[in-house]
């Protein structure tokens, strides 16, 4: 009597234990379920409603590139020759790209995802291995067809379908930011080496002209040292 008793307690045990069990299993999965966040919003900022009080239809040289500002053919090309070559902008126009598809798969995700498919198959049986075959009048050649379709679709009850497609956004919306960085600093960085040579040539010919400006002085002082109008100390 007493093992009966033990054995009913046992059972009962364990079968509290389980309902204990899944009780917390589900409450576990409903507090992971709610830690996705709110929905993201951006915060205001008060700007003014116009950067210029001119026209709107009229250019401005903010909607330019800068370097085009100085017209220098050269600088054109060299900067045309940088972005048509440059390593670093090529990977991150493909990341862009990369980015982009990544967006339309996460997006996918929220939406019915239908899948189709189509087989044929053609059998003949031999009327040796099988001779009811002939004698029926039975066709030896058979043809099977097979269709499929299947329809799923997944209910985004806490939002992790939609956190993902915010998420892959952001990612594409920062390689697009990251690659308008190297091209800016592509550009910039041609530029300045542009500039420090301009610099270096008009330094190269100040100095020409110094030393051309100085040896006429020479000369002129030398003539002057000839003629006993000026000392050896002048010349030297």
């Amino acid at each position: 009597m007493n093992v009966h008793r033990s054995s009913s307690t046992l059972k009962q045990f364990h079968g509290s234990a389980l309902r204990n069990s899944f009780i917390a299993l589900f409450f576990a999965a409903l507090l992971t379920g709610c830690t996705l966040g709110p929905n993201y919003k951006r915060p205001e900022i008060a700007v003014p409603a116009k950067w210029r009080n001119t026209d709107a239809t009229v250019a401005s040289v903010a909607d330019l590139g800068w370097w085009q500002l100085f017209q220098d053919p050269t600088l054109k090309t060299l900067i045309h020759v940088a972005l048509q070559n440059n390593n670093d902008l090529q990977l991150a126009v493909a990341r862009v790209e990369e980015s982009r598809a990544l967006l339309g798969i996460a997006r996918s995700a929220e939406f019915p995802q239908l899948n189709a498919g189509a087989g044929y198959q053609n059998r003949r049986y031999s009327e040796t291995s099988f001779p009811p075959v002939d004698k029926l009048g039975v066709n030896p050649n058979m043809d099977f067809y097979r269709t499929d379709l299947d329809l799923s679709f997944e209910i985004d009850l806490w939002g992790q379908l939609r956190r993902a497609t915010e998420a892959a956004r952001a990612e594409m919306l920062a390689s697009e930011e990251n690659q308008r960085t190297v091209v800016m600093t592509l550009v910039s960085d041609v530029a300045q080496g542009y500039f420090d040579l301009l610099e270096l040539d008009q330094e190269a010919e100040i100095d020409r002209h110094t030393l051309a400006s100085r040896q006429s002085s020479l000369e002129l002082v030398r003539r002057r040292y000839d003629d006993g109008l000026a000392s050896d100390l002048d010349v030297k």
